[in-house]
């Protein structure tokens, strides 16, 4: 079987059994996977529950065969590339185990993997600031995210969840049964990994919820606790004398490197837990001076992050969660109901009882008035709009407001992007040019400002149906702000294909069309004052040079001078039948494939101007959905004829050019 068999012991544990199934079930639909389930003798009803599964192959014990020796059942019959150990005290998440196969995969050498968790041992648990099981999942979407550069070499690996090659279960077998019940099973597979040329990887890119100590449901009695505690611990001492026997290390052997455990040892070197535990510490004591300023700092700004809310219940939980964990101790968020009729964005809006949460209900009036009505409302210094399926990573707005405590000059700070969901990648990564700027929108909607800046521009233009956005970032400009970029990876732009979202709405050329034109007539000034490299880079452009026609005619008329009005003359006088004429003709040799003709030249222009590939000029027609709506017909319908590129350039893009600069010269 060609995926992931995951292998879970079940005692008495059913309730929390039912939980991780049914995760799995949930978050795991991205992997080929088999679920089994070993149960050591259960009394609690988790052997009646098991049969019941048609999904689920079991393995019922008369009694408790212990941890190593249930495994090792497990084991024997899985069928999967790889195999997973997984505690049934355990709650999987989005992405976990594609996560984990791509570091599993990343290399021949790699072994096995394990990722991190709220509560766990070896340097494997991180803070966590979900309170119950939907926060934890909205965690864990914003955490989830595939990043080479978050794995660690590591000398062991926990066992609650610990992935690894079916070639090493090939080579070494199960787990060594002596340590049975359990307790450093894991620790001995771990370094018999590494013995056998292998090498381990902790994925901190990764979370999944460990029950542990750290319960979500109702603990034991004390007395019931502390006996169990005491067993527990004589099961440890025991087990460990017989680790440290076998393996010949001293008691501190997770502080020591692979030359100290295997003499001789020639490979790369393991993080250890003592480098990880002074780092941890280091961090402590930043973290303790951050709290020291700010205890210091009584009047540090507050700040709102504003979200409009319309019929997005799915998502909302999850985009909360990721505003509410900023590291910014003084903010607010303020969630703007655009009049939402759908039972469950009403049931999530009624939970939300943090008290830092304002929920406005507001009639449906579209996201320009919705953005409005939450910042009035808003009583932050500075505002951070975030749409309710979106995500931020919690130092964004602590970074953001730095920069603009710094310089009173900066008037947006925004921040790279990526995508997630139905799409993924880098988003929106052309660098801040204030040229490219009047040409199309390179600041995405969330990025942080002042309010008091938001009402000296008078907000967001409710009158425009699209690109209200790009038209507040051109009015800060108008009001000679600037923006500044964060080199960080904060915000996480949802791609989805349904259409619920308050800012995913289908527009038509025509209303396109008139909104370039309206922003054009707002910010005159500006399109005055750059005006010579807008218009040339309008002539590598997709779109038609009428859409500015008559208004650049009218900002031309008198009040530019001779050479100006010969570059706005340039732009109308290109030969456009011409070179259609010529198109249709040679469009007849390439096997008749129509395109029209002025929208194909720009593509071309533009790709010669950024340096694209074909192919990215190919994604780029087929995915932008602006793109579909400019030339009024459905782009996946598009297909290159073999030779089109070599021609374009050839036959259409030279002579054109060769044609401007004659023009110029006259």
């Amino acid at each position: 079987m060609d995926g992931t068999s995951i292998i879970i012991l079940s005692y008495n544990t059913l309730d929390l059994t039912r939980l991780c199934v049914e995760s799995i079930r949930q978050y795991t639909q991205d992997v080929p996977h088999e679920i089994i389930i070993v149960d050591n003798g259960s009394k609690d009803g988790s052997v009646d529950w098991l049969k019941k599964q048609s999904d689920i192959r079991c393995i019922f014990n008369k009694d408790n065969a212990g941890f190593p020796k249930g495994c090792n059942q497990g084991l024997a019959i899985a069928k999967g590339s790889e195999l997973l150990l997984l505690n049934s005290d355990t709650i999987v998440t989005p992405r976990w185990l594609s996560n984990l196969r791509t570091a599993l995969y990343s290399r021949p050498e790699v072994g096995a993997v394990s990722c991190m968790t709220n509560n766990i041992s070896n340097m494997q648990s991180m803070p966590v600031s979900y309170h119950d099981v939907p926060g934890l999942f909205a965690f864990a979407e914003s955490f989830n995210h595939s990043d080479p550069s978050k794995w660690e070499r590591r000398l062991t690996l926990v066992g609650f969840c610990f992935l690894f090659k079916r070639e090493i279960y090939t080579k070494l077998g199960g787990l060594d049964e002596q340590f049975s019940p359990g307790n450093y099973e894991d620790d001995d597979y771990s370094l018999r990994i590494w013995q056998a040329g292998y090498e381990l990887l902790v994925c901190r890119d990764t979370m999944i919820h460990h029950f542990g100590s750290a319960s979500f449901v109702q603990s034991a009695s004390p007395a019931v606790w502390e006996k169990e505690r005491k067993a527990h611990k004589r099961l440890l001492d025991k087990n460990q004398e017989k680790f440290l026997q076998k393996w010949h290390v001293p008691e501190n052997y997770k502080e020591l490197g692979l030359k100290d455990v295997f003499p001789g040892w020639q490979g790369p070197e393991v993080v250890t837990c003592r480098e990880l535990l002074d780092a941890e510490r280091a961090a402590a004591r930043r973290s303790g001076e951050k709290r020291a300023y700010r205890r210091k700092n009584k009047n540090l700004p507050l700040a709102s992050i504003i979200m409009p809310c319309w019929n997005s219940g799915k998502h909302l939980r999850e985009s909360v969660a990721s505003a509410l964990a900023q590291d910014y101790p003084k903010l607010e968020l303020v969630i703007a109901d655009d009049g939402s009729d759908d039972a469950l964005t009403q049931e999530v809006l009624a939970s939300l009882h943090d008290k830092r949460i304002r929920v406005l209900h507001l009639p449906h009036r579209g996201p320009s008035a919705t953005r409005n009505a939450a910042i009035e409302a808003a009583q932050g210094t500075y505002i951070l709009p975030l749409d309710s399926d979106d995500l931020i990573e919690p130092v964004y707005l602590s970074e953001a407001i730095a920069v603009l405590e710094q310089d009173r000059n900066v008037g947006m700070v925004y921040c790279r992007a990526d995508l997630f969901d139905q799409q993924s990648g880098p988003w929106n990564t052309t660098d801040f040019d204030p040229d490219l700027m009047l040409v199309q929108n390179l600041i995405h909607v969330s990025a942080v400002f002042r309010k008091e800046d938001f009402l000296r521009a008078h907000g967001y233009d409710t009158n425009l149906g699209y690109w209200e956005d790009w038209d507040f970032w051109l009015s800060l400009m108008d009001l000679g702000l600037h923006p500044v970029r964060l080199e960080g990876t904060y915000f996480h732009y949802r791609k989805r294909s349904d259409s619920s979202s308050l800012t995913q709405q289908d527009f038509s050329r025509e209303d396109m069309l008139k909104t370039y034109d309206t922003i054009l007539q707002r910010h005159e000034k500006l399109y005055r004052e750059h005006y010579r490299a807008v218009i040339s880079l309008l002539r590598g452009q997709f779109f038609d040079w009428q859409i500015f026609g008559k208004r650049w005619k009218a900002i031309a008329e008198g009040r530019i001078g001779a050479e100006e009005n010969r570059w706005v003359k340039l732009s109308r006088q290109m030969p456009w039948d011409k070179i259609e004429e010529q198109y249709d003709a040679s469009f007849a040799d390439l096997g008749g494939v129509e395109h029209p003709a002025r929208f194909v030249l720009g593509t071309i222009l533009l790709q010669a101007q950024l340096g694209c590939s074909d192919e990215e000029i190919l994604n780029q027609l087929q995915e932008n959905p602006y793109m579909r709506a400019f030339i009024g017909w459905d782009s996946n319908t598009i297909e290159f004829p073999d030779g089109f590129m070599d021609f374009a350039h050839r036959k259409v893009t030279e002579p054109m050019l060769q044609q401007v600069a004659k023009m110029l010269q006259e």
